[in-house]
């Protein structure tokens, strides 16, 4: 039982109390727990033993990561929208101080670093790169860039393998591993796999192994109750990869299950997120879509899983008290798990009073909530990764039958991108929301669940471009090829998209030819084009496949129409 004495309550953009907290560390040397919230903007200081909590920091945009700088007790805070990363210096006994800020540039999503503290390592989601910085002289916070490196995928996760000098970056979409050397930058491989959200990896205690959460959504299985109920649609999955000395071994070693699996039929783990080993060798792991946290051990060949708060992302641990911290995000609170005499959930730690939350809020919850489908097998976001896509195909019933697997269209600006599926055959977002929780989640929809999603939907933007081009003439170009080939007859600004169907020159598995043409915002981000996916990029879209060409555009033409579409 606990009994939170709290002296801060957190309060988020909208003035309404509560709290975000999206990430967490734990520093060994203070005995306290670093909370990053990703609503108010606010770092906070958090001392078990008597559940105070204090504000370390406060910025005007949210807090997303939160870390500590190797062999010290300075605590890293990443404000990605400003493009700063903050380090603060604090103790048990003195209020934290914000020592440095330093610009780390646009679209940063993750930062670690290596053992010594020397290297810091950024992945730049959007702007497909990652970047190197390392600490000048005696002054370890004096960072500087180092390294540039750009990527064939836009990144989300990331581990640094120090034994073998390894930078391994994991896709935002889609199933995507990149090995890169730590110190040089050069690419050493890529490998990938038919899977998609990999939120999380982490090597293993012996370093022989880098494990990953993921999903894995078949092309082949139907969004019937059957392939749902025993994962022929999608799988939710921590594997282990091992890793060898050579890059090519690595990348042509299969993934490895566990002694255990998270889900069985009629318990499902949707959407795996946090991993993490403990120094016992234990595996932890959040199930984010279902509120739970699942732990292997390495003596069993069983799998513990019970219940945290809503939405599971992050896990941090005190391996001296034999305590991981769980931080839930749509419950605003910290779930303590005691790891000893026996595992179990042994208190919690709530971030801000129970309040009321929005129509706009709720919405976001449930579009993460995989509760909201058959048994927990999945949430909305296991497809519309982030609001995006997967990258993956999906069997439902939009286009009125089964056997003709389609591309998972993105979200962003969703509300003026319709009419809805790839047939164009929905008319009302509305009710493109309630066919799908009833057809393709196969649960029963009800008016609240609907005008909360819809009210979140309406908030979704696209992503921003890949690149703005520094020539304009380029840009002007590329534009006026767009529009002199038909494409914008298609494809109209301002969202890129239009109401009708057309005969694009492809059929799918079950005789349709006129498709709605998807929104092209956003759309260098997507892996793989055309409603089956056959287009491997822009180029290839219209090299090998000549969409809507009647002649081959010329190489210069080409290059400037694809600089255009990139800077959508």
């Amino acid at each position: 039982m606990c009994f939170p004495l709290v002296v801060l309550w957190p309060i988020n953009a909208s003035g309404a109390y509560g709290a975000d907290p999206c990430d967490l560390v734990w520093d060994v040397q203070t005995e306290r727990l670093w909370v990053a919230d990703g609503r108010a903007g606010t770092l906070l200081e958090i001392n078990p033993a008597n559940r105070k909590i204090r504000q370390a920091l406060q910025r005007p945009s949210p807090i997303t990561k939160v870390s500590l700088l190797p062999e010290s007790s300075i605590v890293v805070a990443l404000e990605p929208e400003a493009g700063k990363l903050h380090f603060l210096a604090s103790d048990a006994s003195s209020s934290p101080a914000l020592l440095r800020s330093i610009d780390l540039g646009s679209h940063v999503v993750d930062i670690t670093f290596d053992t010594g503290g020397h290297q810091l390592f950024v992945l730049h989601r959007w702007r497909h790169q990652a970047t190197i910085w390392k600490a000048g002289g005696a002054d370890k916070l004096n960072f500087r860039l180092s390294k540039k490196i750009d990527l064939p995928f836009a990144p989300l996760t990331q581990v640094v393998d120090e034994k073998r000098g390894r930078w391994i970056i994991g896709a935002a979409f889609g199933g995507r591993l990149l090995a890169i050397n730590a110190q040089s930058g050069e690419v050493l491989n890529s490998h990938n796999r038919p899977i998609h959200n990999i939120r999380d990896m982490a090597l293993s205690p012996d370093g022989q192994h880098l494990s990953l959460t993921h999903q894995h959504l078949y092309p082949e299985g139907t969004t019937l109750r059957g392939d749902i109920q025993w994962g022929f649609l999608m799988e939710n999955r921590v594997r282990s990869m091992a890793i060898n000395a050579s890059p090519d071994q690595w990348a042509s070693v299969e993934l490895l299950p566990p002694k255990a699996t998270l889900e069985q039929p009629g318990n499902a783990a949707g959407d795996p997120e946090a991993i993490l080993w403990t120094n016992r060798e234990e595996c932890l792991v959040t199930l984010a879509g279902v509120g739970e946290l699942a732990v292997f051990q390495p003596q069993d060949t069983t799998m513990l899983r019970m219940g945290v708060g809503k939405r599971p992302v992050a896990l941090a641990y005190d391996p001296v008290s034999r305590t991981a911290f769980v931080a839930n995000r749509s419950s605003g609170s910290i779930s303590t798990i005691s790891m000893d005499p026996e595992i179990r959930v042994s208190g919690t730690i709530r971030l801000g009073p129970k309040t009321s939350k929005g129509l706009t809020q709720k919405g976001e919850a449930l579009f993460h909530d995989a509760h909201l489908s058959f048994h927990g097998w999945f949430s909305c976001h296991s497809c519309h990764t982030d609001g995006h896509a997967n990258g993956r195909l999906n069997d439902n019933e939009a286009d009125g039958s089964f056997g003709a697997p389609k591309k998972v269209l993105p979200l962003g600006h969703v509300e003026k991108t319709g009419p809805w599926s790839w047939l164009g055959s929905r008319q009302q977002l509305s009710d493109e929301i309630h066919r799908s929780i009833l057809t393709t989640m196969r649960e029963v929809p009800s008016v609240e669940k609907e005008e909360a999603l819809l009210a979140y939907m309406k908030t979704l933007k696209a992503p921003p471009p890949k690149q703005i081009p520094s020539s304009k003439m380029l840009l002007k170009s590329g534009k006026e090829i767009f529009e002199k080939t038909g494409c914008a007859d298609c494809h109209v600004p301002p969202y890129y998209t239009d109401a009708a169907t057309y005969h694009a020159g492809i059929e799918d598995e079950q005789g349709n030819r006129r498709f709605n043409p998807p929104s092209l915002l956003g759309v260098s981000h997507r892996v793989h084009l055309l409603h089956d996916g056959r287009a491997d990029s822009l180029r290839d879209l219209f090299t090998e496949h000549q969409h809507m060409l009647s002649n081959p555009l010329p190489k210069e033409d080409l290059d400037s129409l694809i600089v255009f579409l990139e800077s959508l």
